[in-house]
């Protein structure tokens, strides 16, 4: 039989400048005009790309580490007190192989990684790329699939959006499917990011 066809259009190509201005004058789902698009894009490089989030979360981290008094609410000392704790966490911390954070329940957890999957911004990054998923067939619920992205590209849009999270609709075009996302495990050493991964329900694979 013919393997299930599930693409996504445009997955890794920014809009060009021409296209961009031809479409700055529609408003977005929110009623933003396009003349935010650019904005919103900078937000979802800083916010969700691997080689940038690694950059600031990473600095963000050893900034707070040797300039805790930066740290609001809490004292210097307990604060850097914390962060080591943090870092001695993220070396120990079986999370990223099980799945899910340590400390929610599975109903619990189900509940955060839908509500983090469907977050705005993912919509907007669907429009701004143009991305749209194309369904070619139903796929049976009771059954398990195993959907490969190679190569993904630098960025991995495509899948971000169209596996990974709802920015182009998966759980409405194929309900019932519960999918799992594995990345490097060396990802899950980016401090901060690294929760909001495990929120989305995203696991490591060494192999």
């Amino acid at each position: 039989t013919e393997p299930t066809r599930v693409s996504v259009h445009r997955p890794d190509y920014p809009v060009s400048r021409s296209n961009g201005a031809e479409r700055s004058s529609t408003k977005m789902a929110d009623g933003a005009t396009g003349l935010l698009r650019p904005l919103f894009l900078r937000l979802v490089l800083l916010f969700h790309y691997t080689p940038f989030t690694i950059t600031w979360c990473g600095s963000l981290y050893f900034f707070l580490l040797f300039r805790p008094a930066y740290v609001p609410l809490v004292s210097p000392a307990t604060a850097r007190s914390l962060l080591v704790a943090y870092g001695v966490w993220i070396l120990a911390d079986p999370s990223p192989r099980r799945g899910g954070l340590f400390f929610l329940s599975g109903p619990s957890s189900r509940r955060l990684r839908h509500a983090c999957r469907s977050a705005r911004i993912y919509k907007w990054m669907a429009e701004y790329f143009s991305a749209r998923l194309v369904k070619s067939c139903d796929l049976d619920p009771s059954r398990r699939y195993l959907f490969v992205v190679h190569p993904h590209g630098f960025l991995s849009t495509g899948c971000v959006l169209s596996l990974v999270t709802e920015g182009a609709g998966f759980a409405a075009a194929f309900p019932g499917i519960e999918r799992v996302c594995c990345t490097l495990g060396a990802t899950f050493l980016t401090p901060f990011y690294r929760e909001w991964m495990l929120a989305c329900g995203v696991v490591a694979v060494d192999r």
